[in-house]
Formats: structure tokens, sequence, C-alpha cells
């Protein structure tokens, strides 16, 4: 940052005695490239009065956790069969609630980093992250190219590219580069256990969610018995891999308990009942790799 610094003051000596009409021009630029050490001091200290240590408090992370696992949403609801297994461009919610139905290489890019990162989260059990992610790349090997590159542009109905067609240079760059980072956490993956602890982490962000929606519809202390159950069993996962498994198998009956409560009983609102499925399935996603470990299914 200093060097900046100092460059920007040669520049600005230079351009006082090569172009001195310039130098109006580019003196507020040159200004924030002086100032740019003391304000990466300034941010440095503001992230430190935050998270002392650079360590992220409990409630912080609880927050970004929640936040990722909406987010993930997006893809969970998105892609799939009805895609071709590749990510829409965008979802216009408040104009018809459109979905975009073209993609792009960056979106391709960042489609497979985030089902990486749903797994690491424990959003995704292995094989789920394995399976969407060679369902995309069956696809991408059957698009036309220029020269090996992608197209800017396909239609996922239809896989054609779309016109004018082009090759963008920012998101074949994009798509290699989250290709490059794909690579590697995926080593990652194959030397990781089949389970740990993100299985359990993954399972009550989910249930955090619903638990959100549930207040916000007045429905909590409805349910109140069955998820003070429920959370029993998702509390900090523990360290032995047999009380991990017995911990996600006793979350099946009070997950589908609620779920089943939740759609027989008074009518719930499309938030609820949708966060309710997504943590009935994804308990189940987790006790089906279990059985196929244990019954030797898994390769």
């Amino acid at each position: 940052m200093l060097s900046i610094s100092a460059l920007s003051v040669c520049l600005a000596v230079v351009l006082y005695f090569v172009r001195p009409g310039g130098l109006p021009v580019a003196a507020p630029f040159l200004i924030l490239w002086v100032l740019s050490p003391l304000v990466s001091v300034f941010l440095k200290a503001r992230v430190a009065a935050v998270s002392p240590g650079g360590v992220v408090s409990a409630a912080r992370e609880e927050r970004l956790r929640r936040t990722a696992r909406q987010t993930w949403r997006y893809f969970t609801d998105f892609v799939g069969p009805d895609t071709s297994w590749l990510p829409p461009d965008n979802f216009q919610d408040s104009h018809g609630r459109q979905l975009a139905m073209r993609t792009s290489p960056t979106n391709i890019g960042l489609w497979l980093l985030s089902s990486l990162g749903a797994y690491d989260f424990g959003y995704l059990t292995v094989d789920e992250v394995i399976g969407r992610m060679l369902q995309s790349m069956r696809t991408v090997k059957g698009l036309q190219r220029y020269h090996g590159h992608l197209l800017n542009w396909y239609d996922i109905r239809t896989l054609k590219p779309l016109e004018p067609r082009y090759v963008s240079t920012v998101d074949s760059g994009n798509l290699l580069g989250c290709l490059w980072t794909l690579d590697e956490g995926m080593r990652e993956v194959v030397d990781k256990p089949l389970l740990g602890p993100q299985a359990l982490r993954g399972i009550r962000d989910t249930f955090g969610v619903l638990r959100t929606a549930l207040r916000e519809a007045g429905r909590l202390s409805e349910h109140r018995l069955v998820l003070t159950g429920l959370q029993e069993h998702l509390n900090d996962p523990p360290e032995h891999l047999t009380e991990m498994i017995r911990c996600i198998r006793r979350a099946v009956a009070p997950t589908a308990l609620l779920a089943n409560a939740l759609r027989e009983g008074t009518p719930a609102t499309e938030e609820v009942l949708y966060w309710a499925d997504r943590l009935e399935l994804e308990v189940a996603a987790w006790v089906t790799l279990i059985s196929k470990v244990n019954h030797g299914l898994w390769p």
C-alpha cells in the first residue's frame, strides 16, 4: 500500500512538469491512492473491533449461515431437469415472477462452486453434490462452442446459443477461475469422511430458517414441543461418528411429525411449508447416505 502512495506522488510530480493541465483531472484519483494506506489501516481496525482476533461471534456466524441457506434456495428451486441442470440467469420476483431461461459461462461456474459450497455447509451430501455436477457437466459437454470456448448465452430449454453469438473473455475467464477452484475443492472432498460435522450444522441451518418462518407466521408456540425435541438433536455436533449418526436418525421422527402437522393442520404459509419440506428432505438425504455406507452401496 505504501508503494501505491509513493507512486501516486511520483505521478503527480510528473504531471505537474509534463502536463500541468491534466493535474486537476487526475488529482481526485491521486489523492485517493495516497490516502489508501490510511483507509486500509482504518478498515482493519474496524474489523478487529467487531471481531477480536478475527473470530466471528456465534450470533454473527449463525446469521451468516442462515443467509447462506436462504441463498442456496435459488439453486435448489431453479436448477434441475427443467433447466437442463444449468442455472437460470435471474428470477424476477416483482414483475410477474419470471425466470430468465438463459445462462452464461459465469453462471455455470458460480453454480458449480455454489454446489461445492452447499456441500461444505452441509446442505448437500457428497453423492448429491457429485450427482448434480455430473448432470451439469454432461449438459455443458454438449453445448455448441467456438474453437473450444463456450459462447456467452444459451437458452437452457433448447440448449441453443442466443443471438448474437459471441465469446466473452470476461465470462470465459470467470468460468476458468471457478473450475480451478472447483478442482481444488473436489480434491478436498475426496479426502474427507463421507459424514462429518457439517451434516448436523446444515440441518440446523434449515431448521433455524423454518423456526424464523414459523415465528413470522405466528405459529411458533403451536409447535413448540416438537421444535424443542428436534432442537435437542441438532445441537453442536458430537465428536464421535456413532453419536452423530444417532443424532441424525433421531431427527427423522420429529421432522416428519412437524412436516405432517403443518400440512394437515391449520393451513400454513407457503414459506413455512417450503422450509418444512426442505428440512425433511435434508434429514432423509443424510439418512440415505448412512444407509448406503452401512450396506456397502457406496463405492
